[in-house]
């Protein structure tokens, strides 16, 4: 039997450069109309744009690293780990934002 997906699962180690790159794209999908992302958010969330931007600058990073490019494979690991972070730190303000409130429906909220 499949196992059903934690959409707060922050271990990110298991996906290749190029479904990570998706990953953060469908993350910044969902903070779009996630109420723990709307109006003010503290400074250690990145918002929709910012998982957007992160994305596609990892991209190019990919792309540019494939030429065995020393400095562009290691901006592409530097990019990649902020990624990671982000989407960390995004899944762990979603969790604070539930226990504030005392409000389950905000993890509820949280699809794959």
């Amino acid at each position: 039997m499949a196992a059903i997906p934690d959409p707060l699962d922050c271990n990110f180690n298991d996906l290749s450069i190029n479904d990570f790159i998706v990953e953060l794209h469908h993350k910044a999908d969902k903070a779009e109309v996630h109420p723990a992302f709307q109006n003010q958010v503290p400074e250690y969330v990145t918002k929709a744009a910012g998982l957007r931007e992160l994305a596609d600058k990892l991209g190019k990073a990919r792309d540019a690293a494939a030429a065995h490019d020393r400095v562009k494979t290691e901006e592409k690991k530097a990019l990649w780990a902020a990624g990671k972070l982000a989407l960390s730190m995004s899944a762990n303000h979603i969790v604070m934002i539930s226990l504030v409130r005392n409000d389950p429906t905000v993890l509820r909220r949280v699809s794959s």
